[in-house]
């Protein structure tokens, strides 16, 4: 409730909100983060060169001719409880009638589209897909998603033209069946692809799945498990004190330099607006699953960057199991899953720029990974 209280009221009082901001924050101090353990593993991203300022492109939507059909390496699209299955209902998913020939002259078809193109679409985005409707009375969507991804058609799969939400990195595949007004299907499904990236300088997703939440797509206050997604300029980020018992100040919860719920939008380089070296984070989920997802456009030479994860709130659900995803300039650098507890804060990453290369810290005593429980900062207590 906290958390909602001031957000509410920080997005009313921007000037407020930045003088309270700047107030908490503590100098310009060096970097006291350091990466300790000699078993440390670092990486660097060799196939990201080249990719920095690239825009994802929008293209027309397909063209009847260019339709793929699935090739079976995405597996069963999935479906909610009570949707129609497009196979049980006569619609040969393999895209032919049973003796390999078209579908008759007449007979209904699945003709779809998605206007924003196969892609590459920016993440938190809403796709529009459209089905002809010159001889189909009656539709069917399905979607198969990317690992974390949970998101559902609007108003409902079983309307002409919905909406989806994508929020999450990777290849979404859509699949449209379609019935004639007599009840009878369209020999084959219409199906094509969308991919969903960033090509950020950095660009980190955070999912979670809490196993005692029934229903994780559900909304509403307190409807799921509340983690947060934590970026900080390590060079600045300052947190008020050591909570985490590794003799430095810590970097969390310190604004201006830790973006997360709070700070979404800090100001790191220039003031500039039109000059992109400021993180943002574009979603705080609170009712459970995720993602949050959080881009810094252009990164500054010469310095580093931390990644951490906070259990924020269960809301009654329990440990949480958290998935953290990193793209350089949109290769995929770095994946990482670790179950936590009310109140743990985990310590994922370091990331240099402007090699990219990254380390996992390593905490008190050389333990690997760095999880602090009950972690707990006096700025901000839930």
């Amino acid at each position: 409730m906290l958390k909602r209280v001031l957000q509410l009221f920080f997005s009313h009082s921007h000037s407020l909100a930045l003088a309270l901001a700047l107030a908490l924050a503590v100098g310009c101090a060096d970097d006291r983060v350091s990466v300790a353990g000699a078993d440390a593993e670092a990486s660097t991203p060799d196939d990201a060169a080249g990719l920095a300022g690239a825009e994802p492109e929008r293209v027309p939507p397909w063209d009847a001719a260019t339709r793929a059909e699935p090739d079976g390496t995405a597996g069963e699209p999935d479906g909610a409880a009570g949707e129609p299955d497009l196979a049980g209902a006569g619609i040969d998913v393999e895209g032919a009638l049973p003796d390999g020939s078209g579908p008759p002259d007449g007979a209904v078809t699945a003709v779809g589209a998605v206007l924003e193109g196969p892609g590459p679409v920016l993440p938190v985005n809403t796709l529009h897909l459209a089905a002809d409707a010159s001889l189909a009375t009656r539709f069917a969507w399905r979607v198969q998603q990317p690992p974390g991804a949970q998101s559902r058609f609007v108003p409902n799969d079983e309307v002409k033209d919905p909406t989806f939400e994508v929020n999450v990195s990777g290849t979404y595949t859509f699949y449209l069946g379609v019935w004639d007004a007599n009840g009878t299907p369209a020999p084959s499904q219409w199906s094509a692809s969308v991919l969903v990236l960033s090509t950020a300088d950095i660009h980190v997703e955070l999912t979670w799945d809490t196993p005692q939440d029934p229903d994780e797509t559900d909304e509403g206050p307190e409807a799921g498990s509340d983690l947060d997604l934590h970026f900080v300029h390590l060079k600045y980020a300052d947190g008020g004190g050591d909570f985490d018992g590794d003799g430095a100040n810590d970097p969390w919860f310190g604004s201006p330099f830790d973006c997360f719920w709070f700070n979404p939008a800090p100001n790191w380089g220039v003031f500039d607006p039109e000059i992109t070296d400021d993180p943002t984070l574009d979603i705080d989920d609170t009712d459970g699953a995720g993602p949050e997802n959080l881009s810094l456009w252009t990164a500054q030479t010469g310095e580093a960057y931390g990644i951490g994860v906070h259990y924020w709130a269960d809301h009654g659900f329990g440990d949480a199991t958290a998935t953290l995803r990193v793209w350089i300039q949109g290769a995929p650098v770095f994946e990482a899953t670790q179950t936590l507890s009310p109140g743990d804060l985990w310590n994922v990453l370091r990331i240099e720029w402007p090699t990219g290369s990254w380390t996992a810290p390593a905490g008190p005593g050389g333990a690997t990974p760095w999880v602090t429980s009950d972690y707990s900062s006096p700025l901000f207590v839930p």
